[in-house]
């Protein structure tokens, strides 16, 4: 591999693979500012459940802010562990547009009782992220997958512990053992960067979606609290 300066960043190591990804999750960031301003105001009045997209939208930003920081310097051990906070905004905020008791489970939240703590409006099972995940696997099929790999993104895992060790190349005997703090750029796989972007935007683009859905039936029906949102029918643009 030629000589790269230790102080580029891997879109810039790697600008085929990684470019296009970086630049389209960057733009990303701006859009938050628009699509809040958009949802807030539509049909002119506000109701409880805009307090909490009002309260996702500004965790995201600070979300995707702070991956697009991290990735950038190379701390994917940081970076990683955002995507798995952006894809609970889009579980928990799709149970809350879905749910027919939307509106009373925020003021819930709010009151200071942890979602886990309450129960589904259908089935009255605990509103565990598991159960969410598999609530919004209709319009998010991906989420399953991603919501379990994230995971090990979050917590000491093998992963850890495997990206800070390696055998040294070659046929040396006995074989060497080397570990190496900080991470060095070359250990992390292209294809694990290009991962943590695509998920991360993924996550974030499936989380306007929805609120694209609310927009839209505060314009349809402006004086009404969402009474369980089909998030399966996309709006009309």
């Amino acid at each position: 591999m030629p000589f790269m300066p230790p102080n580029l960043a891997p879109f810039e190591r790697y600008p085929e693979e990684l470019a296009p990804l970086r630049v389209k999750l960057g733009q990303l960031l701006d859009h938050h500012t628009t699509i809040a301003g958009r949802v807030l105001g539509a049909g002119g009045q506000m109701f409880v459940v805009d307090l909490w997209i009002m309260g996702v939208a500004q965790r995201s930003f600070h979300l995707l802010d702070g991956f697009l920081e991290t990735f950038d310097s190379w701390n994917v051990t940081v970076a990683a562990p955002l995507v798995k906070f952006q894809i609970e905004n889009v579980y928990r905020t799709s149970y809350i547009l879905s749910a027919p008791d939307g509106p009373d489970v925020v003021q819930k939240v709010m009151a200071g009782t942890p979602l886990r703590k309450l129960k589904a409006h259908d089935t009255g099972a605990a509103l565990t992220d598991r159960e969410l995940v598999e609530r919004a696997r209709s319009h998010s099929p991906w989420l399953p997958d991603v919501y379990e790999a994230s995971n090990e993104w979050v917590h000491l895992s093998e992963r850890h512990i495997f990206n800070a060790n390696r055998m040294a190349d070659g046929d040396v005997q006995p074989a060497t053992l080397i570990g190496r703090i900080p991470l060095p750029a070359e250990w992390i796989p292209v294809s694990f960067l290009a991962e943590l972007l695509g998920a991360m935007r993924e996550a974030t683009r499936n989380l306007f979606g929805l609120f694209e859905v609310f927009e839209s039936w505060k314009l349809e029906h402006p004086p009404a609290e969402t009474q369980g949102l089909n998030l399966d029918e996309k709006p009309e643009s």
